[in-house]
């Protein structure tokens, strides 16, 4: 195996769906959270995999999938769409 492709989505029964959160951007955050530590934890058992990780939203054109953002920075960007 040399790739893991890693998704959350928004509306996650998991978490409670969307109205367990005051909004699409303290949503977003959580699942950005959640995604990193896998992604930690991944890379920390294995070391030779390339790990991509997108978080799936609604928007006005349909489903979107937006990549991970390196930076915590862009979380503002990462939920930009869910609005």
């Amino acid at each position: 195996m040399r790739r893991v492709f890693l998704f959350h989505h928004q509306d996650c029964l998991l978490y409670g769906g969307s109205a367990a959160f005051d909004g699409p951007k303290e949503e977003a955050a959580l699942h950005l959270r959640e995604l990193k530590q896998a992604v930690k934890l991944l890379n920390a058992a294995f070391r030779d995999i390339d790990i991509k990780a997108f978080y799936a939203h609604h928007t006005p054109r349909g489903v979107a999938f937006r990549p991970l953002p390196s930076d915590s920075r862009l979380l503002c960007d990462f939920a930009a769409d869910s609005a």
